[in-house]
């Protein structure tokens, strides 16, 4: 089972040899620890580190994290950072959390953090799958052209 540093260790291999420049982590469950401590600390402790590597190393990094069970399991709702397994972290050191929530004839793309605002902005849009082509499109709003009025 790789560690979290195993994994930045061949990151920044990859950055001198093939100068990547997004590291995606999935799934963030296979990350082996040997923490002592809360959970919530370990996971804490594992983005201060992947921070700290994107920064040295001018990488952006994805990870692909599975929200906790809900409560009401019969009841599909879009999740945020607070509701990733195993800590508040999720949501309070990203600079950019999104969800993909997959619907039962679309999937919405949801922006629930975006610190800067350069980066982008709070929202979702909503995507169909066109099977011709295998590529999600945006779902266009239908124009309203009936006259309210009377």
């Amino acid at each position: 089972m790789p560690t979290i540093e195993s994994i930045l260790e061949k990151g920044a291999s990859a950055v001198m040899r093939y100068g990547i420049r997004i590291l995606v982590i999935d799934p963030f469950n296979f990350i082996q620890t040997d923490y002592k401590g809360l959970e919530t600390d370990m996971v804490s402790d594992m983005l201060t580190k992947v921070q700290l590597f994107c920064k040295q190393h001018d990488v952006c990094c994805f990870f692909v994290s599975h929200p906790t069970k809900p409560a009401d399991r019969g009841k599909k709702q879009v999740v945020t950072g607070v509701d990733i397994a195993k800590s508040m972290a999720w949501f309070s050191k990203a600079d950019m959390g999104l969800t993909v929530f997959r619907g039962e004839d679309n999937v919405s793309i949801n922006v629930w953090k975006a610190r800067w605002g350069w980066q982008g902005s709070l929202g979702s849009v909503n995507m169909s799958f066109n099977p011709v082509n295998g590529r999600y499109a945006e779902i266009e709003a239908v124009a309203d052209n009936f006259d309210w009025e009377f």
